[in-house]
Order: C-alpha cells, then sequence, then structure tokens
C-alpha cells in the first residue's frame, strides 16, 4: 500500500503510511490465522495522546480510550500468528504524543532505521536506533544484535543521557512522584547474550551500566541531596527461561561522589547483590548492599544522608553531633520480602565508622560535650551503638568536666515509631561543676528542685544517662534522667545541715529523685546518711523527702560538738538514729517528722548523783514535727535508764526552738521538773530565763568534789588577783530555783530551799537564796537605790557553827547567830576585770553581828585568863564558852576578806580581832586580844581618859592577852603571849 492517511474532520492529517509492505504465510492464512512473515514500512506518521493516569490512545476524536488500555479476558487478537515472522524493516517512523491536560507538551519519537533478520539457530540480527525528544531533552538510543556462532546472540543497547524528571510528566502519577526526584542525567549502557529459541530466546547473561552526571535528588520536605557523578555496573543473570523472571542483579558496584552543604566532595562506595522472581510481579525479593564512606564530616553528613534511611537515628545523629571528622563508615546490610518491593524488611545490618573531635549535643540546649572520639557500630538491624571517650563537657560557669567514657545507643531506628535515644555520659570532675550540668533548665531536675548549697566543693566519678524518643517534638516527660556518681571529700555549707565536710558515697539523680548514701561530717558529727528527695507534685500524703543518719555518740564526738566532758564521765559509743520524712499537704505546704533515738546500752556513765554501767538499756528519744521547713513542736523528749526517767520537750515560737520543758525527771536522787527559754536571734532582747522546780535535788557530788580538792596545800601568802574572765555567761538571765530538799551530803540535805539570781551583761544584778532547814540561812542581793551599780547585801545565818563544820571548818563552835549588812560598791567597768569572784561586783563593805554564839574545848590560853573570873569557874569546868556575842567591820575585795575592829565577848572574856582571810586559798591570818574579867576591865582601860594607852584595842581592857590566829580553814594555828596581860597596851603592841 502506497501513501495511506488518516485525516480528522477537519482535514487534518493524523496518521499516514507512505509505503506499507507484508509477507503472509498461506498456510496458515488457510487455518484461520494471519501470520507476517515478513513487513516493510516507511515514512510512517502516528498521533498519540497521553492522559494523566498515562493511559495512551491515538488522537482521534472520539477514539475510545479503554480500546488500547482495557484488558479483557481472552486474546481479541488471537487470529495473529507472530512466530512466523522473520523480516522488519522499518524507515522514516515518527510517532508524535500529546498530553492531554498540557496543551504545550509534546514528545516527538524518531526512528529513522530499523532493520532485524530472524534465522534459525542464530535468532535475531540486526540494528535499531532513534531518539526520544521532548521540552529540552533529546535522548538518542541504539539497540544492536549480533550472532556470535550458533546458538548465541549478543545484545548491546546504548541510552544517550537524560534527566529522569523531566519524564515524570509522561507518566502514571504513581511513578511520576518517584521519577521528579532524580533531576540529573543518566546514561545507560548494557549488553549481554540471549540463547535464541524461537521467535524468542533464553537471556543468559548481562552487564549493565550507567553514569550519572552533576545534579540533585529530591527528597520529600527536605534538602535535596547533591550528586557530583556517579557511575555503576552490574551482572544480571536469569536462572529459568524467562526473561523477567528469578533474574539476579550480582556484582554491583556503585560509585558516587557527592557533594556535602560545605561543597565538599564525599565518595561513596556501594556493591550489592539483588535476586528476585518476577520483575514485573514481584513476591520473593533479598538484596544484600554495602556501603563504604573513607571520610566525611559530621557537621555536613545530613546532606550525604538520605532522608527517610533510618530517620530517627538519622534526625539524632545529624542535629546532635554537629562537628568532628568521620572516617572508615561501612554498612552491610541484607534485606528480604517475600510480598514484594514494599515489603522488604532489613535481615541483618552491620556497621562501624570512627569520629574525631566530635561535638556531641545530647539534649539541646544543654552544653554539648566536645573534642570526642567516638566509634560506631550495630547491634542488630534496629540498634546503633556509638561508644565516646576522651571528651569535657562544659558546666556553663566557666569550668568543665572529663567526660572519660560514654555510650550512645539508637534503637528502633528501622521502624515507623518508637524510635529512642539512650545516652550515658561519665563524667569525672569537682562536684560544683556536676551540680551546675544538672541545674541546667532543660533536665527540669536541679533547676526546678534547688539544693541552695553554699561553697561547694569534692570530686565525683560517675555517668549521666538519658533516654528520649527520637521524634521531632519531644515533652519533657518523655526524657527519663539518671545521673550516679561516687562522691569524695564533697564539701558544701546548707541552711538546713549546716557544715557538710568530707562526703563520700553514692549520689543518684534520676527524673523522679534525687538520693544520696554514704557518709559525710555535719555541724563536725561524723554520720552514715541515706538522703532522698523525690521530684513530685505536692499532694496531700505522699513522701516528698526522707532522710536517715546514723552516728555514733561517744567523747571524741561531743568533743568535736564543743562539749568536753570530764574524764572518767563517758566511756564507749552510743548510736544515735535520726529518721526524716517531709510529706506534702498541697498547696505549696509540706509537713515533717523527725524522729531522733539514741541507744546508750553500751556505753558507761557516771555523773554525779548518778551511774549507769555499760550493758543496761538506756535511751534516748525525741520527736519533731516541722511546717514548711519550720519547726513546729518538738515533743516526746524521753529518756529511759536505770534510775533514769524523764519526759519533756521543747518551746517553739516563729518556726525557731527558744526553750526546753521537762515535764518530769529522775536522775538518782533528783526529782523534779525543769522550763528554760532563750533569746531568737540578736534582735530578740527577752532574757535567758531558767526555772527549776524540784522535790529533791542531789549536789553532794559537787561538794564533795569540791572538799577532796581543797585538801590540797595552800598557799601562805594572801593573793590579791583580778578575775580576767567572767563567771557569768553573756547575756540578760533569770534563774530560779525551788527544792523540797537539796542533799549536800550523802545524809544531810536542806530543806525547803529557794533561790533566785539574775545577772545582765555577765554582772550580778540581784540573787535571793533562802533554806528553812536545817538551820535557817538567807541571803539577799539587791540593786542600791541610792547608788547606781552598787547593790546591797543582807545575810542571816541561823546556825554559824552548823554551817562552818559542813565546811570542814574550826569545829569547837556551836549555835551563833549572824547576821551580815552591807553594800558592794560600782564594780569596775574595765571589760578586763570582772570584779569579786567573777561576778561582776565591785569591793564590798558591811558590819556583821553574830550572839549567841559558845566555843567548845577552848585553847588552854584562854582557860587559863578565867582565872581572874572566879565566879564563872563552871563554864571552865565544862570546858566551854557561852553567851559569845560581837560585831566587826567586814571589807572584801577579789578574794580577801579583811576584818576590822572585831568585837567577841561575853561575861567571862573580851576578844577582838583583825586581819585577812583568804576565801579561795581558805587561810586566815588574823590577831587580837583576850581580856578577863571583860566588863570591869574594859571599865577600868577608860580611868583617867587614858585609854589610848592602856586599852587601845576597840573592845580590849586594862589587863589583856594577846593572840594571833593563822593556817587552814580547817587546822588554824592559835598563838597566845601570856606576859602581855600585865602590860599596858601600847607596850602589848610592841611585845606583839
Amino acid at each position: 500500500m502506497e501513501h495511506v492517511n488518516l485525516v480528522q474532520g477537519d482535514g487534518r492529517v493524523l496518521n499516514q503510511l507512505e509505503h506499507v509492505a507484508a509477507v503472509l504465510n498461506l498456510a496458515a492464512l488457510l487455518r484461520g490465522h494471519v501470520a507476517f512473515r515478513a513487513v516493510r514500512v516507511s515514512g510512517a506518521q502516528f498521533a498519540l495522546k497521553h492522559y494523566e493516569d498515562g493511559t495512551i490512545a491515538p488522537d482521534i476524536i472520539g477514539f475510545p480510550r479503554k480500546s488500547l488500555t482495557s484488558r479483557k479476558k481472552g486474546n481479541s487478537l488471537a487470529f495473529l500468528d507472530a512466530d512466523a515472522l522473520r523480516d522488519v524493516e522499518i524507515s522514516n517512523l515518527s510517532v508524535t504524543m500529546r498530553d492531554a491536560q498540557r496543551a504545550d507538551a509534546v514528545m516527538h519519537f524518531h526512528m529513522p532505521a530499523l532493520a532485524v533478520h530472524y534465522r534459525r539457530h542464530f535468532g535475531w540480527q540486526g540494528h535499531i536506533e532513534g531518539a526520544f525528544h521532548w521540552g529540552q531533552e533529546d535522548v538518542p538510543f541504539q539497540l544492536n544484535a549480533q550472532s556470535v556462532r550458533e546458538g548465541l546472540t549478543h545484545l548491546s543497547l546504548d541510552v544517550h543521557p537524560f534527566v529522569p524528571a523531566r519524564l515524570a510528566g509522561w507518566l502514571p502519577q504513581v511513578d511520576a512522584h518517584d521519577m521528579k526526584r532524580w533531576q540529573l542525567p543518566v546514561q545507560l549502557h548494557a549488553e549481554g547474550d540471549v540463547q535464541p529459541k524461537g521467535m524468542g530466546g533464553r537471556p543468559l547473561n548481562l552487564q549493565a551500566e550507567f553514569s550519572l552526571g552533576a545534579g540533585d535528588i529530591l527528597q520529600t520536605d527536605h534538602d535535596p541531596l547533591h550528586l557530583q557523578e556517579g557511575h555503576g555496573r552490574f551482572d544480571v543473570r536469569w536462572q529459568g527461561n524467562q526473561p523477567l523472571q528469578h533474574v539476579v542483579l550480582d556484582q554491583g558496584r556503585i560509585r558516587l561522589v557527592m557533594r556535602d552543604g560545605h561543597h565538599q566532595l564525599v565518595p561513596v562506595m556501594l556493591s550489592s547483590h539483588v535476586q528476585i522472581d518476577d520483575m514485573v510481579h514481584p513476591s520473593a525479593v533479598d538484596i544484600a548492599v554495602q556501603a563504604r564512606i573513607p571520610a566525611f564530616d559530621f557537621a555536613t553528613l545530613g546532606s550525604i544522608w538520605p532522608y527517610g534511611m533510618a530517620k530517627g537515628a538519622r534526625r539524632w545523629i545529624t542535629t546532635n553531633m554537629t562537628e568532628g571528622r568521620g572516617d572508615g563508615l561501612a554498612i552491610d546490610a541484607q534485606l528480604h520480602s517475600a510480598t514484594g518491593l514494599k515489603g522488604l524488611s532489613v535481615q541483618r545490618l552491620e556497621g562501624q565508622l570512627k569520629g574525631h573531635a566530635l561535638s556531641v549535643s545530647w539534649l539541646r540546649p544543654v552544653q554539648p560535650v566536645t573534642n570526642v572520639e567516638a566509634s560506631a557500630r550495630f547491634l542488630d538491624p534496629n540498634t546503633l551503638q556509638i561508644d565516646v571517650a576522651h571528651g569535657q563537657l562544659s558546666d556553663g560557669q566557666h569550668a568543665t568536666i572529663a567526660v572519660p567514657r560514654g555510650r550512645i545507643t539508637l534503637s528502633g531506628i528501622l521502624r515507623r515509631h518508637s524510635q529512642f535515644a539512650h545516652i550515658q555520659l561519665g563524667l569525672d570532675g569537682a562536684f560544683p561543676s556536676f551540680l551546675n550540668v544538672l541545674s541546667h533548665p532543660r533536665l527540669h531536675l536541679l533547676s526546678n528542685h534547688p539544693l541552695s548549697l553554699r561553697q561547694q566543693a569534692g570530686k565525683i566519678a560517675g555517668e549521666l544517662s538519658v533516654s528520649l524518643p527520637l521524634d521531632k517534638s519531644v515533652k519533657m516527660g518523655d526524657i527519663h534522667f539518671d545521673a550516679q556518681a561516687q562522691c569524695q571529700n564533697i564539701t558544701f555549707d546548707s541552711p538546713a545541715l549546716g557544715a557538710v565536710k568530707g562526703g563520700k558515697g553514692q549520689l543518684q539523680v534520676t527524673s523522679q529523685a534525687i538520693r544520696f548514701q554514704g557518709k559525710a561530717d555535719i555541724r563536725h558529727i561524723p554520720v552514715d546518711v541515706v538522703a532522698e528527695e523525690r521530684f513530685q507534685a505536692n499532694e496531700p500524703g505522699r513522701v516528698l523527702r526522707s532522710v536517715r543518719a546514723q552516728t555514733a555518740l561517744d567523747t571524741v564526738l561531743l568533743r568535736k560538738m564543743g562539749l568536753s566532758l570530764p574524764a572518767g564521765m563517758m566511756s564507749g559509743a552510743a548510736p544515735v538514729t535520726a529518721v526524716y520524712v517531709q510529706k506534702g499537704l498541697g498547696h505549696k505546704h509540706r509537713q515533717g517528722e523527725v524522729q531522733i533515738n539514741a541507744d546508750f546500752t553500751p556505753v558507761a556513765l557516771r555523773v554525779p548523783s548518778w551511774v549507769k554501767p555499760a550493758g543496761v538499756r538506756t535511751s534516748l528519744s525525741a520527736h519533731i514535727r516541722t511546717l514548711d521547713a519550720r519547726i513546729q513542736a518538738v515533743t516526746n523528749l524521753r529518756a529511759q535508764g536505770p534510775g533514769l526517767s524523764l519526759v519533756g520537750g521543747a518551746m517553739v515560737k516563729k518556726g525557731r526552738v527558744f526553750g526546753v520543758r521537762v515535764d518530769h525527771m529522775t536522775l538518782g536522787r533528783n526529782v523534779g521538773r525543769l522550763q528554760a527559754s532563750w533569746p531568737i536571734g540578736a534582735k530578740d532582747n527577752t532574757p535567758y530565763h531558767i526555772d527549776v522546780t524540784a522535790e529533791s535535788l542531789d549536789v553532794s557530788p559537787w561538794f564533795q568534789a569540791h572538799q577532796s580538792s581543797t585538801g590540797a596545800p595552800r598557799s601562805s601568802h594572801l593573793p590579791h588577783r583580778g578575775y580576767a574572765k567572767p563567771l557569768l555567761p553573756s547575756g540578760e538571765w533569770a534563774v530560779s530555783l525551788q527544792s523540797g530538799r537539796v542533799f549536800y551530803r550523802q545524809d544531810k540535805a536542806l530543806t525547803d530551799m529557794s533561790a533566785t539570781v539574775a545577772w545582765k551583761g555577765r554582772r550580778l544584778e540581784q540573787a535571793v537564796f533562802h533554806a528553812k532547814g536545817p538551820h535557817v540561812l538567807s541571803v539577799q542581793l539587791e540593786p542600791d537605790s541610792q547608788e547606781k551599780q552598787s547593790h546591797v547585801l543582807k545575810a542571816d545565818i541561823g546556825n554559824l557553827s552548823s554551817l562552818v563544820k559542813e565546811l570542814e571548818g574550826y569545829q569547837q563552835l556551836e549555835g551563833g547567830h549572824v547576821h551580815l549588812e552591807g553594800w558592794f560598791t560600782a564594780s569596775s567597768p574595765s571589760s578586763n576585770d570582772y570584779g569579786m569572784w567573777g561576778l561582776g561586783l565591785g569591793p564590798f563593805t558591811g558590819h556583821m553581828r553574830v550572839h549567841d554564839l559558845a566555843l567548845d574545848h577552848p585553847p588552854a590560853a584562854l582557860t587559863a585568863a578565867t582565872v581572874f573570873a572566879p565566879l564563872h569557874w563552871g563554864q571552865i569546868e565544862r570546858d566551854r564558852f557561852e553567851n559569845l556575842a560581837g560585831s566587826a567591820t567586814v571589807k572584801m575585795q577579789h578574794t580577801v576578806m579583811t576584818v576590822e575592829d572585831g568585837q567577841l565577848s561575853n561575861a567571862i572574856l573580851g576578844a577582838t580581832l583583825e586581819g585577812n582571810v583568804d576565801i579561795v586559798a581558805q587561810h586566815l591570818s588574823l590577831q587580837g586580844t583576850v581580856s578577863p574579867l571583860f566588863g570591869l576591865n574594859h571599865a577600868a582601860g577608860g580611868l583617867f581618859g587614858m585609854r589610848s594607852f592602856f586599852a587601845p584595842e576597840k573592845g580590849s581592857g586594862v589587863m589583856a592577852l594577846t593572840y594571833t590566829l593563822d593556817g587552814t580553814f580547817d587546822k588554824p594555828t592559835f598563838q597566845t603571849y601570856p606576859l602581855s596581860v600585865f602590860l599596858p597596851g601600847m607596850l602589848r603592841h610592841i611585845l606583839q
């Protein structure tokens, strides 16, 4: 046929054939089949139309689209027999295809020559050449078939470079989406051998190569990958007779040169092995891939790592490992599917890489770990492990912590969801830096729960762990923290604990709590402590904080606390346990409970009036309740032991303890109650107050200790020394004491005793003492209303002899009622002299009167003097002087008492007294006269107005015996001068 045209209704020629010739097989035609043996076509032109679903149909108005695309059951062209075809020649074939949606989109196909011939045993031979042209693309191709020998045909295909993305508009939409990504030139070459069989043949092998030019590979919702160049080849083998079934792509070798974000070239080498059961409808697919990247920059890793490949791991690594160099990246993967390409899953994944001088942001915006050495490997297809070493971490306060080791584990990296990062960092550095890291606001740990520690010091060596999902946006509740550190020599100052030194132990910080277990010196007290602070909402009844502290209380510890016990008072150590639990009350309020228990069973105690041997059960306990870290109550203060019982508590004001209350106390013979209070803070002017009300008090041990100490040799001189140290504590004090009995000896006691003492500025202001039995004893010191800073003293001693004997003084006295009245002058304001006995009192001047005093067993010299009083020889027969009365002026400064104008007399004798008494040294040095027939003798001394000559001593007479009394209180030496009785007073002084 010649010049065959298909004309549109408007006269436009759509399809035409200049020349068509065909040779038919007559035998087949007689059987109802059309079998072409040869076909020759030249000058053919066809017009087609392309639809958006990929359908292609003749460009003829009214031509149904389904005529070329429908696939009805059965074969509508079954009458055609292609097996008879032996020769095909086509020249100048042109096809124009227009897009139904885009009027300006046209694709042209031109085939200048096609000549193929089929020969039995040699198969098809010939060549095909043509070109596609659309837009800016012009893609020539050539296909050659050549018989190598009988039974073997060699095929060769060359496709010139084209950009696949520009072909996307001519593909079905589902395929066009993937094709648009490839915005780079691709060139193909393939050749292989076919074993002819009938009109077809059995493919034997195929070697394919491709080349990629510079361009981009687009990624959805991400920057494109930049490729500088690429080349690859692979071998294709068939494990069956069908060309599209049981295909093996082997020996795949691909080399890509990527261009990273810094425009540096990064070589990437790939090798692969692919096995597919059906190229058209695959089900069983196996792929093995190996990738190698010799070197790369972590800062630009994201620009060469395809988006969507292990998306979670890619996001974490490219976001958080932003500096450093990588080398030796190697990945081996094996994929399998039984349901086609979309069902591919990773069966094996191995790989490794090295990193140098890395910067790892483990949780932005927390400071990164810098200068890290790293190595990474796959533990399984879903888990990537990165080990780091030799890094350092800034604490945000111009200091760093060493990161000697670390591990980052990315799990679930191939899953669409449930991808996680678990980060472990070893930390070695200063304790303050460790707390600074944990105080970063991003961690929501110590920033939300500050510890309020000052003057921090010490070392830590531990590990910080963080777990979080690999999602674009991570909620704080999804992040889990765990920091554990071994602490050494930790030191800090806390408002709650005070000074803490020498701490060592295990510190743990998690998203839920901070916990410490170890040892430390808290306020100089060595304790074993377990403390936990929980980071939970303040809800009623919820435990928020707990502390358990244990120590061993002994004399060494008490000395550290500033309390030095006398030798022998305590031996052994008492275990002490304090348990503190804080619970929430809601609305920002918290209540704490502290239980303190001390077991003194293993301790031997010896205190005045009470002794407890070791092994006897003895305990001490107390309970403290707090509200919002302020003390609210101290109750259940209890002590139990042999001869020991104590029940009480503390007094609290404005969250602070200002006093203690002992409701009942038994300690040996001490039975009673006590209440003490003190000022709170420097601005509180409330005085210190102590109030003791007792059934009985035992002070005999102190008297015994005093008496034993006075047995030492005494100095014979009269010391005059000031008190540079005050006896009284500073502040303003008021002390009161009432007791039914006060034992001052094991079997002797004062009864109905009361005392009050007040002082201020370490200087005594007022004192009152009164005891009813066994003899009345009363002392009263009051401020002088007339003289500022002076004090009036009044004292009554119902039985002088009893007091002197109990003080182990002179034992020959009997009875004697004493009244003393005087005043202390204003004390020196000097800070170096605290006056009388360190009480802040000035010198004392007073007058003392005594009556109803008797003297048993008088010295022989006094007895001899009574020979001049025969009317009273009866007393001498009883070896006793009775009804003595007298007076004296008493002065005292510091520790020395001076007696002036002392007189003591009865109807028999009269005596004078003067001299000094050292109270502290218990030494006396006195002298005077003894006058017989005192009434008459004293009157005679004043005759003729010459008392100054005959009786110059006040209270003496004309006849008087001089004496001296010198020595210690308990054994004074009494010495007389008998001849002085016959001398006038002036001459007695000379003899004396």
